[in-house]
């Protein structure tokens, strides 16, 4: 395949010398100095991706060479024309010698503008960053065209999934947005099954919509740990939610009064992994119990449901306050979940306590 060339317009070119460079491009020689010619027919010269080829002098016999350089001039005078072009070159060398002789001259660089324009256009910013740190980056010419487009690629991949867990972080609104189960101290004491929880960063009971739930006292980390798996899942392409319950029931209960309720029942059933942070202690009115079942009838099977509580979980029956509807929801959250148990004191004193104190025996801030 042809490729369009740009020829350097400071000299002279005459068509065996264009014709000669296109057919270079299209079939490239490797009896050419100081070319590269890859499968593409593209060729390089010292890191260009142009090439010019322009002929360094004229036929001294040539009748249109004697034309341009002025009307009426003899056969004598074009040949000194043609001379002064050549310069240190013989008028009698003929046609394939000076073929031979044709110069190698660079032009200028390729513009890249209109790719990088279209690569915006089509959104794909990750390639376009990735385009131009190439292009300055002498390394790069020993790159192959399908090294060139791995690259490429590989940025906007991951750039594409660093935007989506930007946009799945922003929807989960978590209590905690820098919970991250890397960060996760097991050494802490507050029985955390580590055994457990490293399976549980897995993801897999979220792809198997299994529930889990997380118990123990005020101050050991429930909700931390909730929004680390909340982080995690994020990373995972799922979706998230949280929601804390004491707050969620009030917003509920606002929008059955405008006419919102239907969309943020859909919010809440379509997540992936919903979290309810802080279940109980108070009991729970007709309304909330309602709502409540509507909301795990429709995520049973469907999406998996982490609730933290101080409460132990055999305690929750009471605060349904409701036998029939107790079943039910307990049904639906308890006997498909995970648990994790945790006990210990709680981890505000304890920092509390490490802080260093002043003279007066005060803990500073």
């Amino acid at each position: 395949m042809k490729h369009p060339v740009d020829v350097h317009v400071g000299q002279r070119v005459r068509k065996g010398g264009l014709f000669s460079a296109l057919r270079l491009i299209g079939n490239p020689s490797a009896d050419d100095e100081g070319s590269v010619a890859d499968d593409n027919g593209l060729i390089r010269v010292e890191g260009e991706m142009m090439l010019q080829r322009v002929a360094a002098d004229e036929d001294s016999g040539d009748d249109q060479s004697g034309d341009e350089e002025g009307e009426g001039q003899d056969g004598d005078e074009t040949a000194a024309g043609a001379e002064d072009v050549t310069g240190d070159e013989d008028d009698d060398m003929d046609d394939d010698q000076k073929t031979d002789d044709d110069a190698l001259i660079l032009g200028p660089p390729m513009l890249i503008h209109p790719t990088l324009d279209q690569l915006k256009a089509l959104k794909f910013d990750g390639m376009a960053e990735a385009f131009v740190e190439l292009q300055a980056q002498d390394s790069s010419d020993e790159l192959g065209h399908a090294e060139w487009l791995s690259l490429l690629i590989d940025r906007e991949v991951a750039n594409q999934n660093t935007r989506r867990f930007q946009t799945r972080m922003r929807s989960a609104k978590l209590r905690y947005v820098g919970a991250a189960v890397e960060d996760v101290d097991y050494r802490t004491p507050r029985r955390l099954d580590k055994a457990l929880f490293q399976q549980l960063i897995t993801g897999r009971w979220i792809a198997d919509s299994r529930n889990l739930l997380i118990t123990g006292p005020c101050g050991v980390g429930k909700t931390w740990l909730a929004c680390a798996l909340g982080q995690k899942a994020c990373q995972d392409n799922y979706t998230v939610l949280y929601k804390r319950m004491p707050r969620l029931f009030a917003e509920l209960e606002l929008t059955h009064g405008d006419g919102r309720f239907p969309r943020l029942f859909r919010s809440l059933v379509k997540a992936d992994l919903l979290i309810l942070d802080d279940w109980g202690p108070d009991r729970l009115n007709a309304s909330q119990r309602r709502d409540l079942m509507e909301i795990v009838e429709d995520r049973y099977g469907a999406g998996s449901t982490l609730i933290t509580s101080q409460l132990p979980i055999d305690t929750w029956h009471d605060v349904i306050d409701e036998p029939t509807f107790a079943d039910a929801i307990l049904d639906r959250l308890v006997h498909n979940a995970y648990r994790l148990e945790l006990d210990g004191p709680s981890l505000r004193k304890m920092k509390n306590a490490e802080k260093p104190k002043n003279v007066d025996g005060d803990a500073t801030n």
